[in-house]
């Protein structure tokens, strides 16, 4: 039988999702004037130009933009997670924690604040967002907030089972650069967002809380998400005080700030189902895209991928095609557990219960961004031989899945995808492999 090079595919995956060469399919440069999506700058009007921004991918975005625009920047400051940095010239790239922030975050809010409060409507934002962004501008929109409060309400909103969308909401009235308040702050300059989606829809609004886009959540929205997961009780009352004020109320569409921005989404995750389909191909796998819009909880959709692979497998015959079927999205968890673990991660070990001893099945689960959870895997391959691979160390797969402990039964049985940061991120990525033989799916 011939093996899946997963590794082939995975790469193929990463290059078509990467930040810097989506900013140069979409931001062009003849001589003193840019254009970007059907919109023009005329260079020579501006008397400033500064690049700021946020996220994963952000780093690498701002390598491109300095290869676009070169010394017609004037300063810059984009932050990114640990480890997701890039050598520019002109932008200061500067870390911070993610995805529960750190004191670092403050700090660089403060420092970007300062610069885009000096703005004048001669002057030119370009501003660069990606997923993590909502973390690493992590800046109280109140004193009354301390960090150590709102790292606490981070935690319990990633361990609900709240989806991305909800965590956002409730940001965007908590934060000082969320949910358009980084566009109103620039005013009355220009601006130019260029964002990599990491969420379903690609919604303005959600992506990595909307520090450009106009908001139309309201705090009584907010509220109300965390009275759905039950955490008014165990999170800071300055928190609740604040989402009752209007200090926590965020710029509506209409608002007159918005009259200069121009929001261009340059990557999604559509890019990586369409590269994976491509991939799987060339391997002479007949391919299909289930979905682009994948959510939900990561353990039932795991479960479900296991019950489609041993329906297509019953129905086969001796001359049927080898296929691959192919989701992107995002999943999430209810942490109910003490163990360690992702959502990608959580999501494989629940397929691999699955896929026990059903020849010819393997899915790979992917975080475009390199990382799943508080983890340093991006990810699984699982197949029929997992589970009892994990049995030779005496565990017990389904104890390890009920205590949100997928990381660790992995780690024994070699099957955690780890590469790394990969300076993108545009959620994830679900391949489910069917080969119809009576060996098993073998790898490399």
């Amino acid at each position: 039988m011939p093996t899946i090079n997963y590794n082939a595919i995975i790469e193929a995956i990463l290059t078509a999702s990467d930040p810097q060469t989506a900013v140069h399919r979409f931001v062009k440069r003849e001589g003193m004037v840019l254009s970007c999506n059907g919109k023009t700058y005329n260079l020579e009007e501006y008397e400033r130009i500064v690049v700021v921004g946020a996220g994963k991918a952000s780093g690498n975005m701002a390598l491109a933009i300095e290869e676009i625009l070169g010394d017609r920047i004037e300063t810059g400051l984009v932050i990114v997670k640990d480890g997701y940095t890039a050598r520019t010239k002109r932008v200061r790239i500067a870390e911070a924690a993610h995805p529960v922030p750190d004191e670092r975050s403050p700090r660089l809010v403060a420092e970007m604040a300062q610069i885009l409060g000096s703005m004048t409507k001669r002057d030119l934002v370009i501003c660069l967002i990606s997923g993590g962004g909502s973390a690493l501008m992590t800046a109280p929109i109140t004193d009354r907030i301390t960090l150590e409060e709102y790292k606490n309400l981070t935690n319990h909103l990633l361990r609900c089972g709240a989806a991305i969308t909800e965590i956002n909401t409730v940001r965007k009235h908590l934060l000082r650069l969320s949910g358009g308040r980084l566009a109103a702050l620039a005013a009355p300059a220009e601006v130019l967002c260029l964002i990599v989606s990491d969420i379903v829809g690609s919604p303005l609004s959600m992506i990595a809380s909307g520090p450009t886009a106009p908001d139309e959540t309201s705090p009584h929205d907010a509220r109300a998400i965390l009275e759905r997961y039950k955490l008014q009780s165990i999170i800071a009352p300055s928190i609740l005080e604040t989402l009752s004020s209007v200090i926590s109320e965020t710029p509506m569409p209409l608002h007159r700030t918005f009259s200069r921005v121009h929001n261009v989404i340059i990557a999604d995750n559509s890019l990586a189902a369409e590269a994976a389909q491509k991939a799987a191909s060339e391997q002479g796998f007949q391919t299909f895209i289930q979905s682009t819009t994948l959510e939900g909880e990561a353990r039932e959709f795991g479960k479900q991928c296991g019950a489609i692979a041993r329906s297509v497998i019953a129905g086969a015959t001796a001359h049927s095609p080898r296929i691959c079927l192919i989701w992107s999205g995002e999943t999430t968890v209810t942490v109910r557990g003490s163990g360690k673990g992702g959502r990608n991660q959580e999501l494989a070990l629940a397929a691999a219960i699955e896929l026990y001893n059903l020849r010819g099945a393997s899915l790979l689960v992917l975080a475009t961004d390199g990382t799943d959870g508080p983890t340093d895997a991006a990810g699984a391959i699982v197949h029929s031989k997992t589970i009892e691979e994990g049995r030779k160390y005496g565990f017990d797969a389904t104890m390890f899945l009920e205590r949100n402990d997928s990381y660790s039964f992995f780690d024994s049985t070699q099957s955690l995808l780890k590469i790394g940061p990969t300076n993108t991120n545009v959620n994830d990525v679900v391949m489910l492999f069917i080969e119809h033989s009576s060996t098993d799916v073998s790898t490399h």
